[in-house]
């Protein structure tokens, strides 16, 4: 009975902590969707991963090489500490950190997708004199892939307790670390997009020559000033406003229209000079 009885217990103790995990980990998911800034989207999302797991400091170093030598180098881009524990944020030592002066073995198995974890008192003789340093007395290092490349590495610093990490920690906080990647890596491509659609705008609005976008039924999307001029009009609203089909409005002859959709229907684009 009694064995069998504490046995239960644990589990069920187990499963507790497993569902808590998965809730910490839903919340900083949350966090990254409902706000739009993302570093502080990032913050909140590492705030509560942190506190969640009962860490004491939560990091994110992303992968970059030297613009000069190509070689590897890592910075740190997102820390959360607990408060009293001295942040790193602005260690210029954490900055265009050269994998090369980091520990042999995180050169090692970070870049092949293993994790680094454990008491810093079973690392080995250099790790743990540096770790120790830092009143680290365990942590987790997760490295992070996007698209089959070696992105960067999420670490879990325990400061306090030396807590030793469970699989199903190890398991869920990797997923927890790539939806944070994932969420910079969207609002990076979603910043690349909004810069390239302003300067078409840019170009578009200000080109010297008449340019226009229209529906294949006819209608305006969009068109220039010089466009509007070409025409006789003093600005792109009064020519839309005037112009509603395109189709028999702007063409000297109907017949050349039919003729640039049969070319489009053929290919994705076509050329074409027109005087007016």
């Amino acid at each position: 009975g009694s064995g069998l009885s504490k046995g239960r217990r644990i589990e069920v103790e187990r499963q507790r902590y497993g569902s808590q995990i998965l809730d910490i980990v839903a919340g900083s998911a949350h966090a990254l969707l409902t706000c739009p800034d993302i570093e502080e989207a990032v913050g909140r999302s590492l705030a509560i991963l942190g506190k969640g797991a009962g860490v004491d400091r939560v990091y994110l170093f992303e992968n970059h090489r030297d613009p000069d030598t190509g070689e590897m180098l890592a910075s740190q881009r997102f820390e959360w500490s607990r408060d009293g524990l001295a942040s790193q944020k602005d260690n210029p030592l954490l900055i265009n950190a050269p994998y090369r002066d980091f520990f042999l073995r995180w050169q090692r198995d970070l870049p092949a997708g293993r994790v680094i974890k454990g008491l810093v008192r079973n690392f080995p003789d250099g790790e743990r004199e540096f770790l120790s340093a830092q009143g680290i007395l365990s942590l987790l290092v997760v490295p992070v892939r996007i698209e089959g490349r070696f992105w960067g590495f999420f670490g879990f610093d325990d400061c306090h307790e030396g807590k030793e990490w469970t699989q199903d920690e190890e398991s869920i906080l990797v997923a927890a670390a790539g939806n944070i990647v994932n969420a910079i890596e969207r609002k990076r491509v979603e910043d690349s997009l909004l810069k390239k659609e302003a300067l078409y705008r840019n170009l578009f609005e200000n080109a010297s020559i008449g340019m226009f976008q229209a529906t294949l039924e006819g209608g305006f999307l969009r068109l220039n000033k010089a466009f509007a001029v070409m025409l006789g009009y003093e600005s792109p609203e009064e020519l839309m406003a005037a112009v509603t089909d395109a189709a028999t409005q702007l063409h000297a002859d109907p017949g050349d229209r039919t003729g640039i959709l049969a070319a489009l229907e053929r290919q994705e684009w076509f050329y074409a000079e027109q005087p007016y």
